[in-house]
């Protein structure tokens, strides 16, 4: 499947990989990947970023994760364990992969390991969620966000639909 952001800046699209992959929700961008849960989100750097600070891409990817993290705490309810490290994807681009695990179980199968990948561009902050939760090891989780964020194509302008349709249609399958 290809998932098309023209949200908003920076406009992409993602390659995702798997045999069954369907979208759900009316607000975000919410995926079931081989019974993977996968969100993709992007989010502008003014909105965790001081007016007028400038930062290298680490340290942008750094600002985000504990912005997100202090919204997640208080969204949980729970206080948390967040764990993170940084590394460079196959074309060299900076990532940071972290994941989040409540002291508490919140709920049954509620799930037991929140995880992220991000990586920085023209501005904004790109994401892969997922889950670890009964039935889902964290292993595969893992590998579906750092393949997602992986194949990226990033463009200037929205994108055109037709167009992509066209190109996808001459893929031979």
């Amino acid at each position: 499947m290809v998932i098309v952001w023209n949200r908003s800046k920076p406009y992409f699209r993602m390659k995702v990989l798997g045999r069954d992959v369907s979208g759900f929700g009316e607000t975000g961008a919410y995926f079931t990947v081989d019974g993977i849960f996968l969100q993709v989100l992007s989010v502008e750097a003014t909105a965790f970023l001081p007016a007028g600070a400038k930062a290298d891409a680490a340290a942008i990817l750094t600002a985000h994760r504990d912005w997100d993290f202090k919204n997640m705490q208080r969204a949980l309810g729970e206080k948390s364990v967040l764990t993170s490290y940084a590394g460079k994807l196959a074309d060299g681009t900076p990532f940071l992969y972290w994941q989040v695990v409540p002291e508490k179980k919140l709920a049954p199968g509620s799930p037991s390991t929140y995880l992220m990948v991000t990586r920085f561009h023209a501005g904004g902050v790109i994401g892969a969620t997922s889950v670890e939760q009964e039935g889902i090891p964290l292993d595969r989780a893992k590998a579906l966000v750092f393949d997602a964020i992986s194949h990226i194509q990033f463009s200037e302008t929205m994108m055109n639909m037709h167009q992509i349709q066209k190109e996808l249609a001459a893929v031979p399958r």
